[in-house]
């Protein structure tokens, strides 16, 4: 049923520790992140990870990597880690869980909706999987009726109560103000400790890693009004961090016929290569010409 894509069931998302969920894409058809080999090449190459949700998913490795070396005049090696779904909470643990070992010399996230938005529709938890409640809090005798009974199913699609989704609803009552506060709250402290954690790890171009965040465009004719004031509110906060960009207007002169939904564009509307080639010129004018510490 439509439904079970809520419980991360489809769209090939791999239940991993810590994390929650993988892209299958990232796992490449291993059962463990040490047997994937996420860099190939060497320490002449800027090795880059890019982490985002389905918008990110959707960028294309191979265009991203043209533009990125484009941009900074060398060999690149992105890597898009991106997986449908997921939030920076997520991509702020898969920093610790796979890159330590690779010395990536540039960590990028590119998001915005699953972290503000998500969080209206599913698991209301500021930072949490959108499916932590049903995946991780649910028990197995609920999931086996719900992900088989017909009629379990539509009990929990209509009325979300066979799982305690909606005691999580009423004890953090999304689209208050206060909620939304603390939805806000956990987008900035988790970019802050993603560039703290960054900057623990190694690199051969530039001593560190560095890191940059960029907030994505989205349609707010597909949301409400106090969702417009929560975007006000966060794009006026960025600008008092260094290492976020806010791009939330860069779709402003394709037309309004390219979103699929709030956060999908078409394919074929060019929005997502044009994406790509912002991302790669602001951190390539930020990073290329930093002085290297070799």
């Amino acid at each position: 049923m439509p439904f079970l894509d809520n419980y991360g069931t489809q769209f090939g998302r791999i239940p991993a520790a810590y994390t929650g969920f993988v892209s299958d894409v990232i796992m490449e058809n291993q059962n463990s992140y040490d047997k994937v080999n996420f860099f190939k090449s060497g320490n002449t190459t800027l090795k880059i990870a890019f982490f985002g949700g389905s918008t990110g998913e959707q960028l294309n490795e191979e265009y991203l990597n043209k533009k990125f070396k484009e941009y900074f005049k060398q060999d690149v090696e992105l890597r898009n880690l991106s997986c449908t779904s997921s939030n920076h909470r997520q991509h702020l643990h898969m920093i610790l869980e796979i890159l330590p070992k690779y010395n990536p010399d540039i960590i990028v996230f590119y998001g915005g909706v699953n972290e503000l938005t998500q969080p209206l529709w599913y698991d209301p938890r500021p930072g949490y999987p959108y499916n932590f409640y049903y995946k991780a809090e649910t028990s197995p005798l609920k999931q086996f009726l719900i992900e088989n009974s017909a009629l379990i199913s539509t009990l929990e699609y209509r009325k979300r109560n066979i799982t305690h989704f909606t005691k999580l609803v009423k004890e953090y009552k999304p689209n208050s103000e206060e909620w939304w506060n603390d939805i806000i709250y956990k987008y900035f402290e988790t970019l802050d400790l993603a560039n703290k954690v960054a900057g623990t790890l190694n690199s051969n171009f530039y001593g560190k890693t560095k890191f940059i965040a960029f907030y994505q465009p989205y349609n707010m004719n597909f949301l409400d009004e106090y969702e417009n004031v929560m975007n006000n509110k966060v794009r006026q906060r960025i600008k008092n961090y260094n290492y976020i960009v806010d791009i939330y207007n860069e779709f402003d002169d394709f037309k309004p016929d390219i979103w699929v939904d709030y956060c999908h564009v078409k394919k074929e509307s060019g929005a997502n290569e044009h994406i790509i080639d912002v991302m790669a010129k602001i951190t390539a004018d930020r990073f290329s010409n930093k002085k290297k510490q070799m």
